[in-house]
């Protein structure tokens, strides 16, 4: 899912935190490292990334934040960041923080020195104790759920305020809201809990149970639709742009879907947050037949806006009597489009 709004406030209230800066300094000892070799060091809330060289055993990182931060140490280059065998997720801060362990055991190197390290390790160590006990394999839906009870348990955590940005795509408004307002307020000050109240405070506050107004839509030859030729039948608002990998991948879910309940009465109505070529060109790739609409405005669009849009893809799934029913459905989670739809239509297939 793609965001630009907040990552644009999340950079500026980045910038305006510099003059409050402190210094890091990370000495780390790992045994086995060879003398040469190139360690990285990228930051959540940094465009950049630092990078250093092992000597007898050692690598030292010195900085400036202001305040805590998640970075990963990546081994031998920027790119191996992901890979569990030589990368490191850490939490850095102000102050001398230590890292100690064998280089040919990464996942397992001690980090000490940094109170935010050890609360995202709580987080970590809580994730794994509650593993053995979901029955689905560790599912998306129970993972996010296990994150948002550690952030309730957890309001004075800048982890917290960092896994809550993080998560607000996934777990609605209702419960970002909620959460956001445990935080502590010093919490609410740093840079995640700036973006989050711009969230929480533009977000439009549809909830199932809301009559959904008719739109006035134009495709890109720029001939107009109005929803309310739609009464009678359930339709998918859906939010979606070429450049948004996970749209393309729910594309052709929802092709499928579409095909199958089309005639029991559901419609589709894509709204393409794009230009005309692309958004043109992906329609045709992706083999989709369901009505498309376009607005060049982007994230500005005031029909994106009035849904409280910030992430692709976003849909909302309205009843015959234009009645909000379900939203941001993902098929790997238990809120699936597939299962809404079998739900509805099982009476009369």
């Amino acid at each position: 899912m793609k965001t630009i709004s907040l990552l644009i406030f999340l950079l500026f209230c980045t910038f305006s935190a510099i003059s409050q800066e402190k210094t890091y300094l990370i000495k780390s000892e790992l045994t086995g490292i060879k003398d040469g070799t190139k360690i990285f060091l990228s930051r959540f809330k940094s465009d950049d990334y630092d990078s250093t060289i092992a000597k007898n055993n050692k690598f030292i990182f010195k900085g400036r934040l202001a305040e805590p931060d998640e970075a990963v140490l990546a081994i031998g280059s920027i790119n191996n960041i992901g890979k569990r065998d030589i990368s490191k997720v850490i939490w850095i801060e102000p102050g001398t923080i230590h890292i100690k362990g064998n280089f040919n055991n990464i996942p397992a190197i001690e980090v000490t020195g940094s109170a935010s390290n050890e609360e995202y390790q709580q987080l970590i160590r809580f994730l794994a104790e509650h593993e053995k006990s979901i029955t689905d394999g560790y599912s998306d839906t129970a993972t996010v759920h296990l994150i948002s009870t550690f952030i309730a348990k957890h309001p004075q955590s800048y982890v917290s305020a960092q896994e809550l940005y993080l998560l607000r795509m996934k777990i609605g408004f209702q419960e970002v809201g909620k959460l956001y307002s445990k935080l502590g307020e010093n919490i609410k000050s740093s840079v995640n809990g700036k973006a989050l109240r711009v969230f929480v405070n533009n977000f439009k506050n549809y909830k199932i149970g809301d009559t959904i107004s008719n739109l006035v839509l134009k495709n890109i030859n720029g001939e107009t639709f109005n929803t309310k030729d739609l009464k009678g039948r359930y339709y998918l608002i859906n939010f979606w742009s070429s450049w948004c990998a996970p749209c393309r991948h729910e594309n052709v879910v929802y092709q499928k879907l579409y095909l199958k309940f089309k005639p029991y009465g559901f419609e589709i109505i894509g709204i393409g947050l794009d230009d005309n070529v692309a958004f043109s060109d992906a329609i045709k790739k992706d083999g989709v037949t369901w009505l498309n609409f376009i607005d060049n405005r982007g994230f500005k669009s005031p029909i994106a806006q009035t849904f409280g849009v910030w992430f692709l893809p976003s849909t909302f799934l309205v009843d015959p009597h234009g009645v909000l029913i379900g939203q941001n459905f993902t098929e790997r989670s238990q809120n699936s489009l597939s299962g809404k739809l079998e739900e509805i239509f099982s009476t009369t297939k």
